[in-house]
């Protein structure tokens, strides 16, 4: 079984900006390609996989081939690829999504807007990287650019200058490349800000479908308790109260634990990633520890924390109870009772909404703690 630790990155970008310059400086990926890159789809989007050592594999999707002429063609290409991506399971998440543009031919297509504002309406996280930026007379493109991007939605700190290669410059002198630490640095803090807003949104679509099972459980049992005969007696009333009780405790536990497992899990990946890019970064650099990342570093006893948080999220739920009239008629009774439950259910859905929003910001919090 094979268990080595794998991230998924989508690079987005025309031919000739300097992609593979750019990510052969930051990761090593020219050396390390285990294989020909297949196609993902018939469009354009290619995948290759990297080995980074032997307990760490970079799954890369480019976009060969981007160009404006076929402008819709790729926004709905990257948009749907982007979704698919978009799951319960953080494994499969596109951890990383970098936009590389380049200083040089100093534009930003209309359509690249496009992509850009459609990824980030998503709840993306997007790193873009302005190549290039060691040329002579770039200084006004590269603060125009950066004026676009931040206008589209793109945070300042996600706009990285880099420059992938070193060239020999007048008098025998060398420039270094740089943009390395920005970018690392950036793939954690926007892995992490993701787990804050995924998580928990993951762990509300569970407790919705759960809860809508629930409710459709109790309309079974209603329909089968109250009869032509006792439909109107308190007893049945109290009955069915009893059995919705118990059984939305049973989901509140089962929201609890799926909660605490997602989160848990995230954490534990989100150590394991960070701690092989802080090695493969220094593999670039020739420095084994950057301070600057203590910042989002994690300790695994943290979990416990969030944990607790995750357990909060259903605390607060309002207890169930049937509110009702009096009635003799069944029809009208049954009805009644499934109305009560209706009012609970969009109750606990909205404190369950409330209380997700809560815990995100929270764990937003943790990463600055």
């Amino acid at each position: 079984m094979d268990k080595k630790l794998k991230t998924n990155m989508l690079v987005i970008g025309k031919s000739g900006i300097g992609k593979s310059s750019l990510l052969n400086y930051i990761f090593g990926l020219e050396q390390e390609k285990t294989g020909i890159g297949r196609p993902v789809t018939a469009a354009g989007l290619y995948h290759h996989g990297y080995d980074c050592g032997t307990a760490f594999t970079i799954n890369l999707y480019d976009t060969w081939g981007l160009e404006a002429n076929q402008a819709k063609r790729w926004k709905d290409l990257i948009v749907t690829e982007v979704r698919r991506h978009d799951c319960e399971h953080i494994t499969e998440w596109f951890h990383t999504i970098i936009y590389v543009f380049s200083a040089k031919s100093a534009r930003i297509e209309g359509f690249e807007k496009a992509i850009i504002r459609e990824l980030i309406d998503q709840g993306n996280r997007v790193i873009t990287v302005l190549t290039h930026c060691d040329l002579p007379n770039v200084d006004g493109a590269i603060h125009q650019m950066e004026a676009i991007l931040e206008d589209l939605g793109i945070d300042k700190r996600n706009i990285v200058r880099a420059c992938s290669v070193s060239k020999k410059l007048l008098g025998g002198l060398e420039s270094e490349p740089f943009g390395l630490e920005d970018v690392i640095h950036n793939i954690r803090k926007n892995l992490w800000q993701s787990i804050c807003l995924k998580v928990p949104a993951n762990v509300l679509t569970h407790a919705q479908l759960l809860m809508e099972s629930w409710r459709n459980d109790l309309y079974d049992y209603i329909e089968e308790t109250a009869t032509v005969f006792n439909a109107s007696s308190l007893r049945t009333v109290n009955r069915i109260n009893d059995y919705a009780g118990r059984s939305v405790e049973a989901v509140y536990e089962s929201i609890s634990q799926y909660g605490e497992e997602k989160m848990a899990a995230a954490i534990t990946y989100y150590c394991q990633l960070a701690n092989q890019l802080s090695a493969l970064a220094g593999e670039r650099t020739g420095k084994p520890k950057w301070g600057q990342f203590t910042d989002f570093d994690f300790p695994r006893d943290r979990v416990d924390v969030v944990c607790e948080l995750l357990a909060n999220l259903v605390v607060g739920l309002i207890p169930f109870a049937i509110f009702f009239l009096p009635s003799s008629n069944r029809d009208t009774r049954v009805q009644e009772l499934k109305e009560g439950i209706d009012a609970g259910y969009s109750r606990i859905l909205e404190t369950l909404s409330h209380e997700a929003q809560k815990l995100g910001v929270q764990l937003l919090q943790m990463q600055a703690a």
